[in-house]
């Protein structure tokens, strides 16, 4: 993707997110909404760049309702702007849906981020989204953050502990897992099968 295109998605989520802080939307919710917007998941699976098909005001409608604020009226915060761009930039290198991004590096954290990484190059922040991600597995996450123990994954998706334990360690790649067990624990934690398997577009 050439900075161009960047730069103009960088821009459309921006307005996301600073829509977000303006209005006190939580940061679950904010990145619950990106991760399950039809324009975020175009840009996800898409093999090259395409222009923005909607205009920031109209995905501010789309997303928190026609309550939305006009463009004009949201004020632009920096560490949404360095955030919009840092997150297109992991998601252009990695190819992992927003919902695994902001799993390993959740938007919060970004925001407190931003005081350190903001005078950087992107590529200190991309590189420490891969060193989190080279840490622990998707699964792993998911179990931390839910508070879930194997033992009732395992009881509630008929997936063995065994199995269900090499996958969180890496031991054995959750890829080669079967669809139905991929669905199954997706469905578990309300998450996209996509996230759950770490797919890369």
């Amino acid at each position: 993707m050439s900075d161009l295109y960047l730069y103009e998605y960088a821009s459309v989520l921006e307005r996301v997110l600073s829509y977000g802080v303006a209005n006190k939307y939580s940061t679950h919710t904010v990145e619950r909404l990106v991760s399950y917007s039809p324009f975020f998941q175009e840009l996800e699976i898409s093999a090259t760049p395409f222009r923005p098909y909607i205009t920031s005001e109209d995905l501010l409608k789309t997303l928190y309702g026609e309550h939305a604020l006009e463009k004009s009226e949201t004020p632009t915060f920096k560490q949404c702007l360095w955030a919009s761009e840092a997150y297109l930039r992991i998601q252009m290198e990695t190819r992992l849906t927003f919902e695994a991004i902001f799993l390993y590096l959740p938007l919060a954290n970004m925001y407190e981020l931003f005081t350190i990484y903001h005078e950087m190059d992107f590529s200190q922040i991309v590189d420490e989204f891969k060193s989190r991600q080279s840490k622990k597995s998707v699964l792993s996450i998911l179990l931390e953050s839910r508070r879930v123990s194997l033992t009732l994954l395992a009881e509630k998706t008929g997936i063995s502990y065994d199995v269900l334990a090499s996958v969180r360690s890496r031991r054995r790649s959750i890829q080669k897992l079967s669809v139905a067990q991929a669905l199954s624990i997706a469905s578990f934690f309300r998450v996209r099968v996509e996230t759950v398997v770490e797919a890369q577009k």
